[in-house]
């Protein structure tokens, strides 16, 4: 066990080396950003509103690639989760297509961790990208395994330094 963790950390640190070369080379492959969620909840007995807010950040590879990761906190408002609060950690592969006017169209797929469990999270969007700042908006899913979803139109930005 011990072992793990010394190739673990070594692991972390080799990334976090080589990261920090590939960061001086291009100043606008990292980023941070903020979003907000606002939607419907879909159960098998009942649907209502769904409010998330969330903090990201991440790494963009080249100008069609990027990973996002982030927490998000919800407020689901139904019969079956009267006034539901939880939190979520997540990981995103967004594929993106940047247009020359600065014009993008975008797709997420990933995984999010919450207490509820493991869920899928879907997102599909345009945004607009401006120098370090990035602005999207677009259809955003969380995928509950049971069939139940949280839904509705995520507004994000970015900045990248």
């Amino acid at each position: 066990m011990k072992i793990r963790k010394v190739r673990l950390l070594a692991l972390i640190a080799m990334f976090a080396l080589s990261t920090k070369v590939l960061a001086t080379e291009s100043s606008s492959n990292w980023f941070i950003g903020s979003g907000i969620t606002i939607g419907g909840f879909e159960g098998e007995d009942d649907s209502d509103s769904a409010l998330g807010i969330g903090l990201h950040g991440g790494y963009q590879f080249g100008n069609h690639l990027k990973l996002i990761v982030g927490a998000n906190a919800f407020s689901v408002n139904t019969n079956e989760l009267s006034n539901s609060n939880f939190s979520a950690v997540f990981a995103v592969i967004r594929p993106q297509w940047e247009f020359d006017n600065g014009f993008l169209v975008y797709f997420d797929l990933g995984t999010t961790s919450s207490s509820i469990g493991k869920l899928t999270k879907i997102g599909l969007g345009l945004g607009y990208n401006e120098g370090r700042h990035e602005i999207t908006a677009g259809l955003d899913g969380t995928l509950f395994g049971d069939g139940d979803s949280i839904g509705g139109v995520a507004l994000q930005y970015y900045y990248h330094f």
